[in-house]
């Protein structure tokens, strides 16, 4: 029988980290509200005994609750999940997770994964237009979103209405769900943070990261960089990118509205 909430004095706030959407913000907030982090972990992500990320999104209900108990015990009190979405159902149902997530606006989300992957040599696509589909990760293709809420796993099988409304489902289980824009602010408030000073999206400041490039020697990234400087996509890729990412673009609609509500 589960234990009642009011009798848990243990918490483990879960973090599902969508790629390129303050993610390592967030995990720096919890750092600095004093949350602890696996053993051994990667941006939050925890990791084996031989530094590879544990594959939470493919354990079962079973498995998951048992890495749970095995938090507790170590006194993990902060996880990150970001190569897949695990079985939110059985988080949800344990008193003691908070499950907490943002999304970002679905084409800036996707410009900056663009460029991110670029600039770190992770990408053949030389343009905007050549990276959607690109490489075989949800977050290279469109309906990022609803590729990853509504798909079984890793996120893998193409989204349509069916998968658009598991998504909607499963955002519904989360203690807290908002979006990059509105700030993090409300997502600390949810799980008792402090406010913290952090930097959202340190990676997009461009001059401090070809500096940075530059210094340690990575002089293909500074190559990248100049040769291809961040710009606003053009109209045409705009209009495309809307006509493909309808579902999540719907998705990230609803989270914005529903920002709005709390706020009001």
């Amino acid at each position: 029988m589960m234990t009642p909430p009011a009798a848990i004095d243990y918490h483990l706030v879960w973090f599902q980290h969508f790629h390129k959407a303050a993610g390592t913000s967030v995990i720096e907030l919890a750092r600095q509200n004093g949350e602890r982090f696996f053993p051994r972990h990667e941006n939050g992500n925890p990791l084996d005994d031989a530094g590879q990320p544990i594959p939470l999104w493919r354990f079962s209900p079973t498995q998951l609750q048992a890495f749970v108990d095995d938090c507790e015990a170590r006194g993990v009190s902060f996880v990150a999940t970001e190569w897949g979405v695990p079985h939110l159902e059985c988080l949800a149902q344990d008193p003691r997770v908070r499950l907490v997530t943002c999304l970002r606006d679905p084409l800036k989300r996707f410009v900056s994964n663009y460029y991110y992957d670029l600039y770190g040599g992770h990408t053949d696509a030389r343009s905007l237009e050549t990276y959607p589909g690109s490489g075989p990760e949800a977050f290279c293709q469109h309906n990022y979103y609803c590729r990853m809420l509504g798909a079984d796993g890793d996120g893998a099988e193409d989204p349509g209405e069916a998968r658009f409304r598991r998504a909607q489902a499963r955002l519904a289980l989360f203690d807290y769900c908002g979006t990059v824009e509105a700030g993090l602010e409300r997502l600390a408030q949810a799980v008792g943070w402090q406010p913290a000073d952090v930097r959202e999206n340190a990676s997009d400041a461009h001059a401090g990261q070809l500096v940075k490039a530059l210094l340690k020697g990575r002089l293909r990234s500074v190559y990248y960089r100049l040769r291809f400087p961040k710009s606003p996509p053009p109209e045409a890729f705009r209009a495309e990118f809307r006509h493909r990412n309808r579902w999540d673009l719907a998705l990230y609609a609803q989270v914005q509205g529903l920002a709005r509500e709390a706020a009001a």
